[in-house]
């Protein structure tokens, strides 16, 4: 086995920021002889749509991109009209649930 360089790997999983990145992450993996999952375990975030077709689909973490968008522009336009809760607020709080997609790399 060939694992990125030399010896086996001093890892079992991967946790990209983004699904570019634990792709280039995983072709690097599979390259150097190591199996996904079996021998390391992947997952990104973003769910990009070429995550599903990879020979081993990558498990991901999505986001609710509709509504950031939605409430972002909601949030613009209430600045824009001076509708600020109270007077000194700079940044409004949010928390939006993301969706863990489980497929085969992990």
């Amino acid at each position: 086995k060939n694992y990125l360089a030399s010896g086996p790997l001093d890892f079992t999983a991967v946790f990209a920021i983004n699904d570019s990145l634990a792709i280039g992450a995983y072709k690097a993996l599979v390259e150097s002889g190591a199996r996904i999952p079996e021998d390391v375990a992947i997952i990104g975030y973003n769910d990009d749509e070429m995550d599903q077709y990879l020979d081993v689909p990558l498990t991901t973490i999505s986001q609710p991109k509709y509504e950031m968008g939605k409430k972002s522009m909601e949030l613009l336009l209430k600045r824009m009209n001076d509708e600020v809760v109270k007077a000194g607020d700079t940044y409004e709080n949010m928390v939006m649930k993301p969706n863990l997609i489980i497929r085969k790399s992990c």
